[in-house]
């Protein structure tokens, strides 16, 4: 039985209010914004002057599954694809605590069946995301081995949280270096996404899937997150399972640091990998 979802607090609700009147429009130099239907998902499409590779980012923002949408991503985004010449498509998937899971992977899993289909293959196609989206992007990757459906050419997961136990010891090592993220914030995201649901749920906690036959993939995560660990045992659990993985740790930076792009070192240095993956997702010289 589906778990039964609840209105947001107000205070939620005036959070996303006031982050989306806010939020910085993409600009025009840095790519051409358009809003899509994309099997009953709006989709928002990001696409570049001067594209330089035949693959599509498939992209699920971040924000605990509760917050965030393709409006506050919408400017780093831009910014992103036009560095790596490739369009991004940014799902505006449903949140909770009003659609708690499976909704969030039921709408990355319809956008993407819409995006392989009109991209001419799914291997044209890499699945990205950040924070709780790169946790729902590595739920997509086992829901469409799951489905049958022929898998994407790979994915970038940045500071994925993939284990919705919360149990990894970098909880508590990185509780005073970890600004933006944290235990008891985990808790109450997780508590509003699961609605009762099994944490263990491989598709809420994608580090207990089956990652046999999986695209290549890019993880990056900080040393300094309590999703540090989340990351780490994405790559040991997939690697192990005969997954091409690079994973990429940076010290001295914090959560989902990519999205400063492009006015920080390490986010420059981290979409620089990010622009060399999606040009070419299974180059051996890359994995670790």
């Amino acid at each position: 039985m589906r778990p039964r979802g609840k209105p947001a607090s107000a205070e939620l609700a005036e959070w996303r209010r006031v982050a989306d009147e806010r939020a910085e429009p993409p600009h025009s130099d840095d790519a051409a914004a358009t809003e899509l239907d994309a099997g009953s998902v709006r989709v928002l499409r990001l696409v570049p002057p001067h594209v330089n590779s035949e693959y599509r980012v498939l992209y699920l923002h971040g924000g605990g599954f509760r917050r965030g949408s393709v409006t506050t991503y919408a400017a780093p985004l831009s910014r992103i694809a036009r560095h790596c010449g490739v369009p991004f498509y940014a799902v505006e998937y449903r949140l909770a605590p009003e659609n708690p899971f499976p909704a969030a992977l039921e709408d990355a899993f319809a956008a993407y069946r819409w995006l392989a289909s009109h991209a001419g293959s799914a291997e044209s196609v890499i699945i990205a995301g950040d924070s709780a989206g790169g946790g729902l992007a590595a739920a997509l990757l086992l829901k469409i081995a799951e489905e049958g459906l022929p898998r994407p050419g790979g994915a970038a997961l940045f500071s994925p949280w993939v284990d919705l136990r919360l149990g990894s010891a970098s909880y508590n090592e990185c509780a005073t270096t970890d600004r933006l993220f944290s235990l008891s914030a985990a808790r109450e995201a997780a508590e509003g996404y699961l609605a009762g649901a099994p944490a263990d749920d491989r598709f809420a906690s994608p580090v207990l899937g089956d990652w046999s036959a999986q695209a290549p993939m890019l993880i990056q995560a900080s040393e300094l997150e309590v999703l540090r660990d989340d990351a780490i045992e994405l790559a040991r659990v997939a690697g192990e399972a005969g997954c091409a993985i690079d994973l990429v740790m940076f010290p001295d930076t914090q959560h989902i640091w990519h999205l400063e792009f492009p006015r920080t070192p390490q986010s420059v240095a981290a979409i620089d990998r990010l622009r060399d993956f999606v040009r070419d997702p299974a180059a051996d010289d890359r994995v670790r």
